[in-house]
């Protein structure tokens, strides 16, 4: 059985006016109720350009600071940590790290105005490889990887897996030469 319905509940909404038939014609001026703006716009004026939340800029920022794969079990600015200047850390360090700066001690990160960004040198972006921090308007190394047309299905597990690292090492250098703004 439904539930009974209380009529103090509802609130009367006031009748809708009357529409004239001679404005029925002018239906294009009619105000859009999502926008506020009259629609059938004029065509020379361009869209208004999207604003990014402060989320979507941070995002955006640390893509174009450390364009490398990120490991999601760790803390999603661990990579600051990476190969900084005489001091080398561990991927649990740098986690560890990140988790006390940035949620412990509640800091910000990165911002758009960052003076510096990561060259992995071709590598993956992972603390253990090979990498440094450069000015931000500084071009990443150029790497070039090769692997010779051939057959894969007469390859040894360790050829193949040869190939899979020289097909990573390009893939990361693909991804940092590609890196928005930088």
């Amino acid at each position: 059985m439904p539930d009974e319905v209380n009529p103090d509940e509802f609130v009367d909404a006031p009748d809708p006016e009357p529409v004239d038939e001679a404005d029925a014609d002018d239906a294009d001026d009619v105000a859009d109720p999502g926008t506020g703006c009259e629609s059938g716009g004029r065509a020379d004026e361009p869209d208004p350009e999207p604003v990014e939340t402060p989320e979507q800029v941070q995002a955006r920022v640390m893509d174009e600071l450390f364009p490398y794969p990120r490991d999601a079990e760790f803390h999603r600015l661990a990579f600051l940590f990476f190969n900084m200047p005489f001091l080398k850390v561990s991927a649990e360090t740098a986690h560890a790290l990140a988790a006390w700066v940035f949620d412990s001690l509640d800091c910000s990160g990165p911002g758009v105005d960052a003076k510096v960004k990561y060259d992995a040198l071709g590598g993956s972006g992972a603390p253990h490889e090979t990498g440094r921090w450069i000015k931000r308007d500084a071009e990443r190394v150029a790497v070039e990887v090769t692997t010779p047309d051939v057959v894969l299905t007469g390859k040894s597990e360790a050829e193949l897996a040869q190939i899979l690292i020289d097909a990573e090492a390009a893939l990361n250098a693909h991804r940092a030469r590609t890196a928005k703004g930088v």
